[in-house]
């Protein structure tokens, strides 16, 4: 009966946490209509479902560890998504909170701490690496959100960390023919959703 509760309070909690999102999208976006009711109603039926699996499979303070990349990477994702670009501002935030939350964790000892530093150099130099090799097919706000995320896989795990780069990949391609089927020409692509989602699959996979 707890473990339903937790569930189901986790699940409500990350639900209400879409005004939030879709705000902040808003303050970050160019244009004026990030969102529409349907795409709110899907935002949030998708964020009752993280927070639904994040209190079933994950420890308390793993599943709070989480509401950053929900909030911060979720909301530049929608940006990504309309615009094609990741806003900096979400970007760096998320940079910062996951660098100072990783430097605390390594200071005070946590073998997760070590192992998510790691993480994050790993995804900042795999983002140059595939800038400097394809510059017009990733941007600069990849580079800046990448880090971040790879910071969270490494948290769960090495193993993690695999699943999460092998679902960006899988995510993106499906992304890329899904728009280039609709639109019948070659488009921009927005990887921060495929990334936002690969991330959260991986982590809650394989908790």
């Amino acid at each position: 009966m707890a473990a339903i509760l937790v569930t189901a309070s986790c699940a409500v909690g990350a639900a209400a946490l879409t005004p939030l999102l879709v705000r902040l999208a808003a303050a970050t976006a160019h244009r004026k209509a990030v969102t529409t009711t349907p795409v709110r109603l899907a935002l949030a039926a998708t964020l009752g479902g993280v927070g639904a699996a994040a209190g079933a499979r994950l420890d308390t303070a793993h599943a709070v560890g989480l509401l950053p990349l929900l909030i911060l990477a979720g909301a530049a994702a929608l940006v990504d998504a309309r615009e094609r670009r990741l806003p900096d501002v979400l970007t760096g935030c998320l940079a910062a909170v996951v660098a100072m939350a990783t430097t605390l964790a390594v200071v005070g000892g946590h073998a997760n701490g070590t192992r998510a530093m790691y993480g994050f150099l790993t995804g900042l130099l795999l983002a140059i690496i595939g800038k400097g090799l394809s510059d017009r097919a990733v941007g600069w706000g990849d580079v800046k959100l990448a880090p971040s995320l790879t910071a969270c896989l490494a948290w769960s795990g090495w193993f993690t960390v695999y699943l999460g780069l092998l679902a960006w990949a899988l995510l993106i391609l499906a992304t890329a023919g899904l728009l280039a089927v609709r639109s019948g020409r070659a488009v921009i692509v927005p990887y921060g959703p495929a990334m936002v989602t690969g991330t959260l699959m991986a982590v809650l996979v394989t908790a």
